[in-house]
């Protein structure tokens, strides 16, 4: 396995920030305490991250110009 050439560039590309998202997401949520969970459910966890997950998907098919 390679890198490409260019692999920094690919860390402000939008898929690769909804990634990280999604993964820091589910990575904070699996460290709170017991009785933070209560206040927030696993439904909406999972729903945020696919969204979030969803998202990163969609901006892999957006033209991103680099500044």
């Amino acid at each position: 396995m390679k890198l490409i050439d260019n692999w920094r560039s690919r860390l402000s590309d939008y898929s690769t920030i909804a990634l990280a998202v999604s993964a820091a997401t589910i990575a904070l949520w699996s460290t709170l305490p017991a009785d933070w969970l209560q206040y927030l459910p696993t439904e909406w966890v999972a729903r945020a991250t696919g969204v979030v997950s969803l998202f990163g998907l969609l901006g892999k098919f957006v033209k991103q110009d680099k500044q």
